[in-house]
């Protein structure tokens, strides 16, 4: 979970469910980021699988669950609403404040790219949706 405080919380599923389980306690907190979190996805890896977040802090950071670190921070030009990963888990759509779509490989170093842009009413990308084939 993450939200206004801009602290990410992951939780334990077994523990939540768990009726005799009283007092709950967050299994990792991270405190990278500086703004309110706005979007949170969790890739297909169950236990194993990479968190991204996005924020009004203008970042996308990835996160490695089992080994309870960031793995990289990308920085944007505008504060950040939504991300989105493809079926593969190879690309972040990132949409900004700017009403601009942006795209990164997860890999080592990858540059940004501006996929969509268009001037419209209402500013900010704040929803984004996928196809299960990766078509958008």
């Amino acid at each position: 979970s993450g939200g206004k405080d801009a602290l990410l919380h992951c939780w334990s599923l077994s523990d939540i469910l768990d009726e005799g389980h009283h007092s709950l306690h967050a299994s990792v907190t991270w405190t990278h980021h500086r703004l309110p979190v706005t979007s949170i996805k969790v890739g297909s890896g169950g236990v194993n699988s990479r968190v991204i977040t996005s924020s009004l802090d203008k970042t996308v950071k990835i996160w490695n669950i089992p080994a309870e670190s960031m793995i990289c921070s990308v920085a944007f030009p505008c504060p950040l609403h939504d991300c989105v990963l493809d079926p593969a888990e190879r690309w972040i759509y990132s949409g900004g404040d700017n009403g601009k779509i942006y795209i990164n490989a997860i890999v080592r170093d990858a540059h940004t790219q501006e996929l969509y842009s268009r001037k419209r009413k209402r500013k900010e990308v704040s929803r984004q949706t996928q196809s299960a084939d990766g078509s958008f």
